[in-house]
């Protein structure tokens, strides 16, 4: 029930924002300025309320996705098959290196 507040709480939101826009579109053009500059400049603005760290930080997680990812695990394949039996291990390896097998979940 909680999320369905949420989501009707968004979508007021979004409502709001995009009668916002259109009313500072119909002002802008009042008094002789581009309308959908101004407009897309109050959606933006709204927009920016809310998500205003979403992009940096998708950029920081494609950042430690691709840096600090991984698991290393410093065994031979034929040990951790020893270990788990029911385990799938050619899908996990990515590399080998005379330390062992260098693995990743996914």
């Amino acid at each position: 029930m909680m999320g369905l507040a949420y989501i009707l709480a968004f979508f007021v939101y979004v409502v709001v924002v995009i009668l916002l826009a259109r009313v500072a579109a119909r002002a802008a053009r009042r008094h002789g300025r581009v309308g959908w500059k101004w407009g897309a400049l109050v959606a933006l603005v709204g927009y920016l309320l809310v998500f205003w760290d979403h992009v940096p930080t998708l950029l920081v997680h494609k950042y430690q996705c691709a840096q600090r990812a991984h698991l290393i695990i410093a065994e031979t394949p034929e040990q951790w098959k020893l270990r788990h039996p029911d385990s799938n291990i050619e899908r996990f390896i990515l590399k080998t290196s005379f330390n062992g097998v260098q693995f990743c979940c996914g």
